[in-house]
């Protein structure tokens, strides 16, 4: 996930009296951190993605999940098309900050806290704040939000009945009202029935209720207006939570004050040091342990923070596992987050905590709303994945389908299924959807309307279009679940072509399978083949790539060849004459790589790109849009490549330092530069993403960064991209659930 320009993170909400944890009220608490991607409110959660849409999930009875229906146990993505770089969760509702500045908000209104000027008892979709401010940061407390805005003046609008909304008054608010004091904010966040902010000096204000010390001021009385943090701390993030504030100094120690009966102060005991009426502090005491934090996130009876190191700790009540250890042991002093993760962010939620890693975000805790996301209402001791958040470590684009493989070797894809090609049996999906069989794969391929994967033990299955035999079953009979390719064979690679598919055996031996009419099946006949033949010509593969209708194939010395059709120099071997069996690639280039589609592309070991066949959209890369070149010819521009992908009209690589490139036809944004302009050099797909491969497709691409996400860009009209619409992009969006 990007990281976003707000300071504003992660908010939780709790109806403790829901979780016998010792209280009637509905606290909430709100982090600010470095990171504004994911927020936990009370029995739900929100993300922001790369592409700037938010999704949510778990209960959404006052409607702030916002997307209109009930709730959901997996994300779903925010009504409207906003592009959001930040967002904020409250108790029942949500606000995001859109890139012009713009708020958005959602869910309960009751008291105004969507600041649109009324107290709508709820929303089901994103309402504009009013008054016209252009905010860098927004946090959503218990009934009401607070903002800051381009100047650093700070606004709050909502329930005021203790002074969380800092006007000086207890009336409510449904438009935004400045905070009293005139201060210049960097970020504020907002809990229960108090609110507090950070200057840019790292000073610290509290405003609202006091009752358990939770301003920080050395007293327990209610403020109407900002008063100091006591101690005279430089603060870098705040955290208010229901009754009790957490905070980091420079230096990344942690304090916390207010209430500790239930260890929220994280001191390592549930006593003080003062009495008010129960134990709490009035003044910021040091967290335990010695841990240097970047991130809190305060809630209602329990914390978490990660640490320099990227790990997660969490103190206070462990109701449901919402602390994450394994355990539901209540704990004074921080307790590391089982399951090793590196996290970048958490948020503290009611009963249930989330966390960001550079791939998959996970939760843990309770979830009988599905507030977990895992798409299911089982409670979590450790965390577990948010579906969607697959981390996929193969992704690899088709025609107008996508599928990958997660970390956990379970395939799934998205996309156009007229043909099965999705393998799960049902219409086209917007979104990822597991293939049916419960089968593990090392890798899939997909390509124009069939999809086939390799299993551990190199059996391979194929599913969709089997018009040609291309499924490799004996017969023409489309499949929507995977189907055994019969034979017998066990394969150490499979690929996917318009028609007909291949793989190479473990001792090197190629076969293919499907449409045979121009000879790319390479057994030297043009007779369709409905079960795999072997290729002739006794060579030894390394890796095959099936095409449109040709093949080629690497040896294990790197020396490339190629068979079918050539009408337009596919073969590479200096003519357009067609080849019913294996024909050398012209030039002598040892390759490493090898991708084919209409052109082929291929990598030399130095990570140099060379490319051959048409080149009528500028496919070939090397700065000329030729009708086509019959021998490879150097892709401009001197990048060194780790990986090529090559599609119907364009050709996308990846460097060895991780960036993506693309080149050739861009008519619906498969170039991912954030234009529709073709493009006859590589162009960096926009983003600043950092990808570790590649998968380019008909009119869309994909790629999977080093922490595992995907994301996609290009031609949605099939739902391809996998970001649950069908808006075409021009820039790349995460997959999601």
């Amino acid at each position: 996930m990007r990281q976003l320009l707000s300071k504003v993170s992660g908010l939780a909400g709790i109806i403790a009296a829901c979780t016998g944890e010792g209280t009637t009220e509905p606290p909430l608490s709100h982090v600010i951190t470095d990171s504004s991607l994911l927020s936990a409110g009370s029995v739900h959660t929100c993300s922001v993605q790369s592409s700037g849409g938010v999704s949510c999930w778990g209960n959404n009875y006052d409607g702030q999940l916002g997307d209109g229906t009930a709730f959901r146990l997996g994300p779903v993505a925010v009504a409207g098309g906003f592009t959001f770089r930040a967002m904020t969760v409250g108790l029942n509702h949500a606000c995001g900050v859109t890139d012009t500045g713009a708020a958005y908000c959602w869910g309960n209104g009751d008291a105004g806290q969507l600041g649109d000027g009324t107290a709508t008892l709820f929303r089901q979709s994103p309402v504009a704040v009013v008054g016209g401010l252009r905010w860098v940061a927004i946090s959503a407390g218990n009934s009401h939000t607070c903002g800051v805005t381009s100047t650093g003046a700070a606004y709050c609008w909502g329930g005021n009945s203790l002074g969380p909304l800092g006007d000086g008054t207890t009336a409510n608010r449904s438009s935004p009202v400045p905070v009293a004091g005139g201060l210049t904010f960097t970020a504020l966040t907002g809990g229960r029935d108090h609110s507090c902010g950070l200057t840019s000096a790292g000073a610290a204000f509290c405003w609202g209720a006091n009752g358990s010390g939770q301003l920080g001021d050395g007293t327990k009385t209610d403020r109407l207006g900002p008063v100091a943090v006591a101690g005279g701390l430089t603060f870098v993030a705040l955290s208010a939570g229901t009754v009790h504030t957490c905070g980091i100094v420079v230096g990344g120690a942690a304090y916390c004050w207010g209430s500790n009966t239930v260890g929220l102060l994280g001191v390592g005991s549930t006593t003080g040091p003062e009495f008010c009426p129960l134990s709490c502090s009035t003044v910021p005491v040091p967290v335990a342990g010695d841990l240097s934090f970047v991130t809190l996130s305060a809630s209602n009876l329990h914390t978490c923070g990660v640490t320099s190191t990227g790990a997660a700790y969490c103190w206070g009540v462990n109701s449901a596992g919402k602390l994450g250890d394994g355990t539901t042991t209540d704990r004074p002093s921080p307790v590391a987050v089982a399951g090793g993760h590196t996290f970048t962010a958490v948020t503290a939620g009611d009963a249930h905590s989330c966390g960001v890693t550079s791939g998959p975000t996970y939760c843990w805790g309770w979830n009988y709303a599905g507030q977990l996301g895992d798409g299911t209402t089982v409670d979590q001791l450790t965390p577990v994945p948010v579906a969607g958040d697959l981390g996929f470590f193969v992704v690899s684009a088709g025609l107008f389908h996508t599928c990958g493989v997660s970390s956990s070797g379970a395939a799934y894809c998205w996309g156009q299924n007229a043909y099965g090609q999705l393998g799960d049996g049902t219409a086209f999906r917007t979104s990822p959807v597991a293939i049916t069989g419960g089968y593990t794969f090392t890798t899939v391929t997909g390509s124009w309307n069939h999809t086939c994967g390799l299993s551990p033990d190199g059996a391979v299955r194929c599913w969709g279009d089997n018009g040609t035999g291309q499924l490799g079953i004996g017969t023409t009979t489309d499949q929507s679940a995977p189907v055994p390719v019969n034979g017998g064979l066990t394969l150490a690679a499979v690929t996917a072509g318009a028609a007909h598919s291949c793989g190479v055996a473990s001792g090197g031996a190629a076969y293919c399978w499907g449409s045979n009419s121009v000879g790319q099946l390479g057994d030297g006949t043009t007779t369709v083949r409905l079960n795999p033949v072997a290729v002739t010509g006794g060579l030894t593969f390394a890796s095959v790539s099936a095409g449109a209708a040709y093949t080629c194939g690497l040896t294990a010395a790197g020396a490339a060849y190629c068979w079918g059709i050539n009408a337009g120099g596919e073969l590479g071997d200096g003519t357009t004459r067609g080849r019913t069996q294996p024909a050398a690639v012209a030039g002598g280039l040892t390759f490493a790589v090898l991708s084919v589609d209409r052109h082929a592309c291929g990598l030399t070991s130095a990570g140099a790109a060379y490319c051959w066949g048409p080149n009528d959209s500028g496919q070939l890369g090397d700065g000329t849009i030729t009708d086509y070149r019959l021998s490879p010819v150097a892709v401009v521009g001197g990048h060194i490549f780790a990986a090529v992908s090559v599609g119907h009209y364009h050709t996308c690589g990846v460097t060895s330092a991780g960036a993506a490139y693309c080149w050739g036809q861009n008519i619906e944004g498969q170039l991912g530069d954030g234009t529709t302009i073709n493009r006859s050099h590589p162009t960096r797909v926009a983003g600043g993403l950092t990808f570790t491969q590649v998968s380019a497709g008909g009119l869309h691409s994909c790629g999977m960064t080093t922490g595992g996400a995907s994301y996609c860009w290009g031609d949605n009209s099939r739902g391809q991209l996998g970001d649950g619409t069908t808006v075409s992009r021009l820039t790349p969006v995460r997959v999601v659930q």
